[in-house]
Order: structure tokens, then C-alpha cells, then sequence
């Protein structure tokens, strides 16, 4: 896997520090005397929590929770009826490894990756969040989207110098890093070539480059 990092610092306003309850809630679940992890996301957002559960077709019959145990209930039978590994493939089970990056001030960014059984397959999507309207943020952190596109995924350049043709979708598929202190911030936007799930590319941006991109009603958060 090719990955190119980027960090654009910035400080995180202390005005409005606070975060609301989202938890990875793990259980495991055995076939053969071999154990695997099982993940759900505990999140009492309905509106996001449908948006989540339905990021991957995980579920043959295509179910939807409102409670993230009755998913979770979900994904520890469909496991055990399984009678072997076989059947695990036939079907297709899919593992949920999620990963919670920011969570301050009503956004939420996390990804989600997923494993498919006896398949070397395996992607992420990376989702962001106002809690506090419950709706799917994503995109809409930006504005001038076309412009941001344009200039800076359009035409993509991998290690080897190489020009990939990105899609305008990729702009919503970024990650939110924070320090330990939670001080400084990073955006890191992935890019997943499309005939090749395996190589993985990030473009990098500086702090100027993304700073006129942000909405004010989001930018208002942070500050140099």
C-alpha cells in the first residue's frame, strides 16, 4: 500500500471544548475454537446511526437497527449460524473495525473499515458528523467544493509520478487528527484508486491552502 501523508496544523480553539457519548462497543464471537472481534457503534443519533449501519451492505436481507445492540445481536447470529468457514465465505461476512478520530463540539469523525471473510478484501470510509442536528456533515464542511476539487484532487500524482483522475466524491473522505492534548489539528483526505483498492493516497495541503475552504459556521472552531 502507497500512502503519502499530509498534516495541516491548526490550533483548536479552547473557547467550546466539550464532546458528546459515542463509544466502540467490541464483543467476539467463536467457530472451530478461532475467536473474532465483532464491533458496533454506540451512538443515539438516529438519523446518523442509519447513515452508518448502511455505509456497507453488510446484511444479505439488508436490516436496519434503531438500537446499536439489536445490530450487534444481529451481526453474533448471522456469525453462528454459520457452521464453517465456508459458510462464512459463502455469504460473504463482513467484519466492522471502526476508529473514532474527533469528537468536539457537535462533529463527529470516525471511518469505518470492513473485512470480507476468506476474501483478501478490505476498504475504509471515513464519515463525519453534527451531532447536534443529527445529519451527515461529510462534504458540506467546504465550501467552494468545485474549486478545492479542482485544484487539488483533480489530478492526483502518486509516488512513482503517475496522474490519477480522482472523483469529486473524495472530498468527503477525510480524517480529523488531533494531538494528545488536543490542542493542534490535522486534516488528512484519502484517496483510493479505483482499480486498485490496495493503494491508498493522500494529498497533501498546508494550513493556508485549506483555511479558505472551511465554512465560517465550522471555521469558527478553529484558529491559528
Amino acid at each position: 500500500m502507497k500512502i503519502c501523508f499530509f498534516l495541516v496544523n491548526i490550533l483548536f480553539s479552547p473557547l467550546i471544548i466539550y464532546s458528546q457519548k459515542v463509544e466502540i462497543v467490541k464483543d467476539s464471537v467463536c467457530l472451530d475454537n478461532e475467536c473474532f472481534e465483532l464491533q458496533e457503534l454506540k451512538i443515539t443519533k438516529p438519523l446518523i446511526y442509519n447513515k452508518i449501519q448502511t455505509t456497507y451492505n453488510l446484511f444479505e436481507t439488508n436490516e436496519i437497527f434503531t438500537d446499536w445492540k439489536d445490530r450487534l445481536n444481529h451481526k453474533k447470529k448471522v456469525f453462528k449460524d454459520c457452521k464453517s468457514f465456508d459458510d462464512l465465505r459463502e455469504i460473504q461476512y463482513g467484519f466492522e473495525k471502526y476508529q473514532i478520530y474527533f469528537n468536539k463540539n457537535n462533529l463527529l469523525n470516525i471511518s469505518i473499515e470492513l473485512q470480507v471473510s476468506g476474501s483478501p478484501y478490505e476498504t475504509i470510509k471515513f464519515l463525519t458528523f453534527d451531532l447536534r442536528k443529527d445529519k451527515d456533515l461529510g462534504i458540506k464542511l467546504f465550501k467552494n467544493k468545485k474549486k478545492l476539487f479542482n485544484k487539488y484532487l483533480k489530478n492526483i500524482t502518486d509516488d512513482e509520478g503517475l496522474n490519477l483522475e480522482a472523483e469529486y466524491n473524495y472530498l468527503s473522505q477525510y480524517e480529523i487528527i488531533t494531538t494528545q492534548k488536543g490542542d493542534q489539528l490535522s486534516f488528512m483526505f484519502l484517496y483510493v484508486k479505483p482499480d486498485n483498492w490496495k493503494e491508498n493516497y493522500h494529498v497533501v495541503l498546508t494550513t493556508n491552502e485549506i483555511k479558505p475552504f472551511l465554512k465560517s459556521k465550522y471555521l469558527k472552531y478553529f484558529k491559528e
